[in-house]
């Protein structure tokens, strides 16, 4: 029994030495956290467009055409490089939507969303301090679907090497920065379809 009290007491007072020890011996890392770049939706919100989440939620009839506005920031007071690219959405390994892919291969993904867009490639300089704006066309397949397709836009510096940063422990840290913003299309459900369906 009196074996069993001291177990009990060595193992609160580790704990416990544990919180203090945690609480007062907080390492703090510093590494770069922006690429000096912001990507932004532009446009307003309308019938085939909702920008309201910060993404490009797109509703339309198959066949239709709607442009988008993609503003990039270049936060940097030097004149800079961007590769933008139009990409089709996949899941990760990890079981995450990644929007960093031009060609995805699966076999039942029907149709790729960055066939979709045009134009799906380009680079383009902006100067310091200053903010772009890419206008796109996107077209809704005619072929029918269900559900949405994802992709997004895709924006990275142009043949920019990576910045070094050291961290306080004295590890250098290398960052390459890739921005996308997502992109969700679907086709409108037609009037009459709903009529068909009955309750």
């Amino acid at each position: 029994m009196r074996n069993r009290k001291t177990n009990i007491s060595l193992v609160i007072a580790f704990i416990v030495t544990l919180l203090i020890g945690g609480v007062f011996n907080i390492n703090k890392v510093s590494a770069a956290t922006s690429g000096n770049y912001a990507l932004k939706v532009g446009g307003e919100t309308n019938d085939n467009v909702n920008i309201d989440n910060g993404s490009y939620v797109i509703t339309g009839d198959p066949g239709q055409t709607v442009d988008l506005k993609l503003l990039v920031v270049n936060k940097s007071s030097d004149s800079r490089k961007f590769l933008y690219n139009v990409t089709t959405a996949y899941t990760t390994n990890g079981g995450n939507l990644a929007y960093d892919s031009t060609k995805v291969s699966d076999p039942d993904l029907k149709i790729q969303t960055r066939d979709l867009v045009t134009p799906k490639t380009t680079v383009f300089e902006i100067p310091g301090s200053k903010t772009a704006t890419l206008t796109v066309k996107l077209t809704i397949p005619e072929k029918k679907f269900r559900g949405y397709l994802m992709g997004g836009f895709n924006v990275v510096p142009y043949n920019e090497k990576a910045k070094g940063t050291v961290s306080s422990n004295g590890t250098l840290l290398k960052n390459k920065f890739s921005y996308s913003i997502p992109i969700q299309v679907h086709q409108k459900v037609r009037l009459q379809m709903m009529q068909s369906i009955r309750w």
